[in-house]
């Protein structure tokens, strides 16, 4: 085996490229290594590598990067591994920082990072110089601005309300469960609080059309106009199946339907054949063409838009990340587009469904691991679990695992839901007074003895 050269870029091409694809280094070895080379984004041409169960076999790494060196029989311990990475990194980034400092002249290996740096240092000082301060900007009215402006979407979750103050513009957040697991209903009531405090928002669906959406939509708008109507509220699935009566039907498209369109806000559902392109480009420019600025744009869900992107990249682990990184950078906006709150919904993994069974409805962020962009990039991160106890007595069960801003929500919170009529939250008409299983929990968990308690006639 011939020697290699630390301070040679093909050599330590080379070494790490044969490190990747060894297999007398353990797998999950390999795997650490290729997140921390896939995050650095120094390492262009590893990006379409996708960590299956048969992760980097040489077959599969010649095949899509075409490597053209040997990667047999390298024999390095991981630690003088991790060297040649490290002098690969800093040459890289070098390379980057006199990519942006174009025209410059330098021997790139001779040069040491700290001195690039400083140069480029030196180039932006220079810069300041020759700007003109603007001295229009007043710190104070910007303070006073953001003191009087809207903190952001209430959930109508009293607990995650409490915590995040509303989930906010330029932040993105994720809903995540296992199928079934309700993340569609809580998505459309976040959606119903938006668009009835005022926010003009956005729904995208690929799974459900959006005339089904527009009628579940209408069943939440029946449950929460019940008082005001004197009438009851009416079932999603017996509108969605035309099951109403005479008398229904003239409520729901009369009276109820008039009534949707004149809350606050506005909204607009979006399914396949509404948009072009589903990237960030294609998107905002669907945005921006509505009759109406959008404030809140919803997804529904993740993994369901992914294969729409795909096209645009080289496999599924890649489409995934640009979906996480067009919707984040939706959400922060840029001098030509605004900020928007986005929500988007992902489906957990049967691992983290399983943990969640376990720990009687605790999620943790591994549930969403196959997206590692979506649990890196995502400011809230808030889970929904139920199951055949909880569905019969009316309950869900919400996290807060991840939390950027403040307080997290660990321990899960049972809040209501009626699958009636798809609605969920503190809000359903009459749950305070019904017993629900955290009540009945509590009761038989203090030792009470139901004969003395029958005998003394006491409750």
């Amino acid at each position: 085996m011939r020697e290699f050269r630390i301070d040679l870029y093909t050599d330590r091409n080379i070494i790490i490229t044969s490190y990747l694809v060894s297999s007398q280094y353990p797998l999950e070895e390999r795997k650490t290594f290729y997140v921390s080379m896939f995050e650095s984004k120094f390492f262009p041409e590893y990006q379409s590598l996708v960590g299956e169960n048969d992760f980097f076999t040489p077959e599969y790494l010649v095949s899509h990067l075409q490597w053209p060196y040997p990667y047999e029989e390298i024999n390095l311990k991981y630690k003088d591994v991790l060297s040649y990475y490290s002098r690969e990194l800093s040459f890289r980034k070098k390379r980057f920082i006199l990519t942006r400092m174009a025209g410059y002249d330098k021997d790139l290996e001779a040069t040491t990072l700290d001195e690039l740096q400083n140069d480029l240092q030196d180039i932006i000082n220079s810069e300041k110089d020759m700007r003109i301060v603007d001295t229009s900007i007043d710190g104070a009215s910007l303070y006073e601005g953001k003191k009087n402006s809207k903190l952001g979407l209430l959930t109508g979750i009293a607990s995650l309300d409490e915590v995040c103050y509303g989930l906010g513009y330029g932040r993105l957040a994720v809903v995540y469960g296992y199928v079934g697991q309700g993340k569609t209903t809580l998505l459309l009531n976040l959606l119903y609080m938006a668009v009835s405090h005022g926010y003009n928002s956005a729904f995208i669906s690929l799974e459900i059309t959006k005339g089904d959406l527009y009628l579940q939509f209408l069943s939440i708008h029946s449950y929460k106009m019940a008082s005001k109507f004197g009438k009851d509220p009416v079932e999603y699935q017996a509108i969605l199946k035309g099951a109403l009566s005479k008398e229904e039907e003239a409520y729901v498209f009369g009276d109820l339907e008039n009534s949707l369109k004149e809350l606050p806000g506005k909204v607009v559902f979006i399914e396949q054949d509404d948009v072009a392109d589903f990237t960030y480009g294609g998107l905002q420019s669907f945005l921006t063409s509505l009759d109406f600025p959008v404030d809140a744009l919803f997804l529904d869900y993740m993994q369901v838009l992914i294969p729409y992107v795909i096209g645009k990249t080289r496999n599924d682990y890649m489409a995934a990340a640009k979906v996480v990184s067009d919707f984040r950078r939706i959400a922060v906006g840029s001098t030509v587009y605004p900020q928007r709150i986005v929500v988007v919904g992902a489906q957990a993994n049967r691992d983290g469904y399983e943990r969640a069974v376990i720990k009687d409805g605790q999620y943790d962020l591994r549930a969403i691991a196959e997206i590692p962009q979506l649990e890196k990039e995502a400011y809230y991160a808030i889970s929904v679990y139920t199951d055949d106890r909880l569905r019969q007595s009316g309950e869900t069960k919400i996290c807060l695992p991840k939390h950027r801003g403040g307080r997290i929500i660990s321990e899960p919170v049972i809040i209501p839901v009626d699958h009636r009529y798809s609605v969920m939250g503190e809000a359903i008409q009459g749950y305070t007074d019904a017993v629900g299983t955290q009540e009945v929990e509590s009761l038989l968990n203090s030792g009470f003895d139901l004969e003395t308690m029958i005998s003394g006639n006491t409750l």
